[in-house]
């Protein structure tokens, strides 16, 4: 763009700054943001002549509110345009009266909506057609009136974000929630809007809002992805907190699956590798595997890698299940083989080796403990087996033991010690003159 949009974003918490910002970015244009945490602070650009295509601001500032600020900027800048954001579209509308604004986001922000509203005002209305793809296939664009290109530079490089049956995507992930244990999977696009969310999502989480900054991230890494390759990686971030564990799995270039489990949940990553080789590739397939991947893949080489990685994936399974019930063990060496002979490979002979060493420790704890002869301790007559013990009684000879004097030595040296304890002790008399003792508790 040969002159990019300039916009201001004002908001006066740097997390909400940040978020309005990172929603731009996801966006990939070329545009100018300018941050302000103020209406002041924004009120102080417009007069120092700085001039704006958008201003994006929150309706309550702490100071003066934005708009307040719209309606002061109308009057620096009479081609300015403005979206605000608020927690109360009543409030908003009711102080706004004739002022018109492009658009009014309800908070929490969702992620599509202010894409189509930022979108909506520099590009003018958004139109929708399908035009054929390069083989012929009907595919889905969206384009902007007066313009006639894609919306995104995403678009230009990866495609448009592709329509799929989303009730067919429901059916796939709604059980996992249950088998997994999460609190909640969310379905969402490179734009960070949820499509799809089941189970349950904490309101302190603000998922509607984490979800852009983890779109942004899977974004770049879907960028990075065709530098190292021409196959694209199919990414996993975990992010882990004191409240919540998150693990973000792509799908192609243009979704992720997002799991959320309670906090400290390291212990869930197999499990959430499992589901991303099965569960992941079929949600690809549910959108169409040269969709899913973008215009740029090849399409073979990713078919080929899809098939290695399931196939390591059950080899590892089986050698999993064949350790823990002992039907794959090491042999003289160190190395697991699988029944056939063959070696494994590096995933599935560490899986092995895993399951091996906690099924030695399972069948360690549940071996049954020898059971206590308690005929050894006693004496029965009808005991053929055990002699009876015998004592020689008579045989004993006390004075060899020199018991007297020891006896006599103990009773000397407790009788010192009661004298002792004797001389520092107070009496009767001397307790009463204390006032320790009362007369009437004798």
């Amino acid at each position: 763009m040969d002159n990019p949009f300039r916009i201001l974003v004002v908001a006066n918490q740097r997390e909400q700054t940040r978020l309005l910002s990172t929603s731009l970015e996801l966006l990939e244009e070329d545009f100018r943001v300018t941050e302000v945490r103020s209406g002041e602070e924004a009120d102080l650009e417009l007069k120092l002549g700085r001039e704006f295509d958008l201003i994006i601001t929150e309706h309550y500032l702490g100071g003066m509110t934005g708009i307040e600020l719209i309606k002061r900027a109308y009057r620096a800048q009479s081609e300015i345009k403005a979206i605000v954001t608020t927690p109360d579209q009543y409030a908003c509308e009711k102080e706004l009266g004739d002022t018109q604004v492009e658009a009014i986001l309800q908070k929490p922000l969702d992620a599509g909506d202010f894409a189509n509203a930022v979108r909506t005002a520099l590009f003018g209305e958004i139109v929708e057609e399908d035009v054929p793809g390069d083989d012929g296939e009907i595919v889905h664009h969206h384009t902007e009136t007066g313009t006639g290109r894609l919306v995104s530079r995403m678009d230009e490089e990866f495609g448009p974000i592709p329509e799929f049956d989303l009730g067919a995507m429901k059916v796939l992930l709604e059980p996992q929630v249950y088998l997994m244990g999460t609190l909640g999977i969310a379905f969402v696009n490179r734009n960070g809007e949820a499509m799809l969310e089941m189970g349950s999502f904490p309101e302190d989480l603000r998922f509607s809002e984490l979800s852009i900054f983890i779109a942004r991230n899977l974004n770049n890494s879907a960028t990075i992805a065709t530098y190292i390759g021409p196959v694209p990686s199919t990414t996993m971030h975990y992010y882990d907190g004191v409240n919540y564990d998150i693990f973000a799995i792509s799908v192609g270039v243009h979704f992720f699956i997002a799991l959320v489990f309670p906090g400290n949940s390291q212990s869930e990553l197999g499990s959430v590798m499992r589901f991303r080789r099965n569960a992941v590739w079929t949600a690809i397939d549910l959108i169409g595997l040269e969709r899913a991947m973008g215009y740029t893949a090849d399409v073979e080489q990713i078919s080929e890698q899809r098939n290695r990685l399931i196939e390591e994936g059950e080899e590892a399974e089986r050698a999993e299940e064949q350790a823990l019930t002992g039907t794959v063990t090491p042999p003289e060496g160190d190395e697991f083989v699988s029944p056939n002979g063959e070696p494994l490979g590096a995933l599935a002979e560490a899986r092995a080796r895993e399951a091996a060493r906690l099924a030695a420790e399972q069948a360690a704890a549940e071996a049954p403990r020898p059971d206590l002869d308690i005929d050894v301790f006693t004496f029965e007559e009808d005991d053929e087996d055990e002699a009876p013990l015998e004592l020689d009684l008579d045989g004993l000879d006390l004075d060899d033991l020199d018991l007297d004097e020891d006896l006599s030595g103990f009773w000397e040296e407790a009788a010192d010690e009661i004298g002792d304890i004797r001389e520092d002790a107070l009496s009767m008399e001397e307790a009463m003159e204390l006032g320790l003792f009362a007369e009437d508790e004798e």
